[in-house]
């Protein structure tokens, strides 16, 4: 197979993978907050947030983006990973027992704050910390061995197996949050035993002291950076429980659950932009690197901004008809959290730039000044407005941290527009207008509105260009598409 169609053929894969991930997602979720109701449901977000903190200490640090950048080289040069996995491993190994240790001493804290019996959460916590880590090192040894099927699949065969296991549990009328989160750790456990054997020739175990240091001294940075990261994704959810009470927690989280399925679709693209961006930097085509940041990060931005806008005006329908009567409370909340999706998601389209560049260290110290931003307002907002405040805060500090993401990258390529953060107006107004009315009807008439005034901006100030193809037309690409695009572009001429 030519590699062109290598490329667009893992694309096309990876693209029906995320999509029936996003359907399976939002299955889970629906199953888990009716099933549990909205008490319960927030005892097991409790659990992910607690289980989370700590993986990001025992793995996450280490893991991301480092297993993948140093698979893919390894890989490249000898078609092996055994140095990168067990490199890793041993990294992973010993963080997870200094966690453990530290977990034994505050368990009982742990246990209160959970609502949960202290051994009983020891243990299962203890299990996530193993099975997760362990997943994510085989799906980014996947990922750097260029195996695009199984890594594109992990992810879907784990939640499907999760599912299926939820769904016994309902025909089993044995639907407890202990059970629930044993069908979680088991889920992990299930889809490793599945695709270890896929992967096991390229890892056997060996020990590189200077393949070890590379790895750690190119990750410690990365555990203050990601601890903001995971500070913008929880902190909300922390707060409520401390300031408000566990079924808040369980509301807000039926909310926000669905709108990070969202995301999936700015990484995906980061998963097969990052290998062009690093063929540019290697190729010093500059000027293409410059189109990406200039031109097509606008583009995306907007069709982002749709698939925000069409989720808003369904959300006073399908949250009830998902949920029940009982989160009536999350609408709100959904439509706007998904704001701060849509700006994390077009933070998220400038990453391949970031990671190929080496701008980690610059685009982290924004994203921790942003997480004590999002604290102090969450803790704020919480107090004075309760869920609705959490929501508002967070999509406030999620928008601080696009704006200055991208005036950063975009600076050091010597651009300078925010047409990307322009390009999220659409899904604002219609996000406002979901806010004012509840009516359907209404709330479409103003979306196919506001889209009707975007295209008529659109072909004003020329976000979309003929022009554009003689950059596009250069990349190689199957010939059907090729022509799709330049149809596409001439719409707008």
């Amino acid at each position: 197979m030519r590699q062109v169609k290598r490329v667009f053929y893992n694309y096309t894969f990876l693209s029906f993978s995320q999509l029936l991930l996003l359907f399976v997602g939002v299955a889970a979720v629906a199953i888990l907050a009716r099933f549990l109701g909205p008490y319960e449901y927030g005892k097991y977000n409790l659990f992910i947030f607690t289980s989370q903190m700590l993986s990001l200490f025992a793995s996450t640090w280490v893991l991301n983006p480092a297993a993948a950048k140093f698979a893919s080289e390894e890989y490249l040069s000898s078609k092996s990973l055994k140095k990168t996995f067990s490199s890793e491993l041993f990294v992973i190994s010993i963080n997870t027992l200094i966690v453990t240790f530290v977990l034994l001493l505050i368990r009982k804290k742990i246990s209160v704050f959970l609502g949960l019996e202290d051994n009983f959460i020891m243990i299962f916590i203890f299990i996530y910390l193993v099975v997760f880590a362990l997943f994510n090192l085989l799906y980014f040894c996947f990922q750097g061995s260029l195996n695009f099927r199984i890594y594109g699949v992990m992810p879907l065969l784990r939640s499907s197996v999760f599912i299926i296991l939820l769904c016994f549990l309902v025909f089993q009328k044995q639907f407890r949050i202990n059970l629930v989160l044993l069908s979680l750790v088991s889920s992990y456990a299930i889809v490793i035993a599945v695709v270890w054997r896929k992967l096991k020739s390229l890892c056997l175990l060996v020990f590189d002291k200077e393949h070890l240091f590379k790895i750690l001294s190119f990750s410690w940075p990365v555990v203050f950076f990601a601890g903001g990261n995971f500070a913008l994704d929880w902190i909300d959810k922390y707060l409520l429980r401390v300031l408000v009470s566990t079924y808040a927690v369980g509301i807000y989280s039926a909310a926000w659950n669905l709108t990070t399925n969202l995301v999936l679709v700015p990484q995906l693209l980061y998963t097969v932009v990052m290998p062009i961006i690093t063929a540019y930097r290697l190729e010093n085509h500059h000027a293409n690197i410059k189109f990406y940041l200039n031109r097509l990060m606008p583009q995306l931005a907007l069709f982002f901004s749709v698939l925000i806008s069409f989720a808003v005006v369904l959300a006073n329908f399908l949250l009830p008809l998902l949920y029940g009567d009982k989160y009536t409370a999350s609408v709100n909340i959904f439509i706007i959290l998904s704001l701060s999706s849509m700006f994390m998601g077009i933070k998220y389209f400038y990453n391949p730039v970031s990671t190929v560049f080496n701008f980690i260290k610059m685009t982290g110290s924004i994203n921790l000044a942003c997480a004590f931003l999002c604290v102090s307002l969450n803790y704020l907002f919480i107090s004075k407005f309760g869920m609705l405040g959490a929501a508002v805060a967070t999509t406030a500090s999620s928008l601080i941290a696009c704006i200055a993401v991208i005036f950063v990258i975009n600076r050091q390529f010597e651009i300078l527009n925010f047409k990307a953060l322009y390009c999220s107006l659409p899904a604002i107004a219609v996000a406002s207008a979901c806010l004012i009315s509840k009516n359907l009807f209404f709330n479409l008439t103003v979306t196919l509105t506001v889209f009707f005034i975007s295209y008529g901006l659109l072909k004003k100030y020329k976000i979309f260009s003929k022009s554009d193809l003689e950059i596009i037309e250069k990349i190689d690409m199957p010939r059907w598409l090729k022509n799709k695009a330049v149809k596409f572009y001439g719409t707008f001429s």
